[in-house]
């Protein structure tokens, strides 16, 4: 299996800059939780990064959705106007086409791809990425995402 840094920078440029932001998000939350621990009974750096890429998972399945949902209501707009629907670049966006449906589509591919895994109950679980990753925490301490 890939290394984590392997896996991250295996990620196009601006995923890449997502993730760090969000990893950045993420660790803050993390320091915040642990300041008062001493150091030897902090997460680990295996667990902190698995926590920071569930973070991204989820993120990123948002992203996905909210594509889609921004589309179809753009949609819906120019259809309001009498227009079918509008074109970015050579991608057209009408009705309910595969432009309009991507986002829907990726999300159901990552999800299908963490089919039986626990990383898809979390991230169906909750409903903010503070929520998780303290959730992810708790976790953690008791003995999930250990090396």
């Amino acid at each position: 299996m890939a290394s984590f840094g392997a896996l991250i920078n295996s990620l196009p440029y601006r995923l890449r800059l997502r993730f760090d932001s969000l990893g950045g998000y993420v660790k803050s939350i993390v320091d915040e939780v642990e300041a008062d621990l001493l150091p030897e009974d902090r997460l680990k750096p295996k667990q902190l990064q698995s926590i920071q890429l569930i973070a991204f998972i989820y993120a990123l399945d948002f992203l996905f959705c909210e594509g889609t949902r921004a589309a179809t209501m753009a949609v819906a707009e120019f259809e309001k106007l009498g227009m079918s629907g509008f074109k970015i670049g050579s991608a057209v966006f009408e009705g309910e086409n595969e432009n309009v449906m991507r986002g829907r589509d990726l999300s159901e591919a990552l999800k299908r791809a963490l089919a039986n895994t626990s990383v898809l109950e979390l991230i169906k679980s909750e409903n903010a990425i503070k929520s998780l990753t303290l959730r992810m925490i708790r976790l953690a301490r008791n003995g999930a995402f250990v090396d």
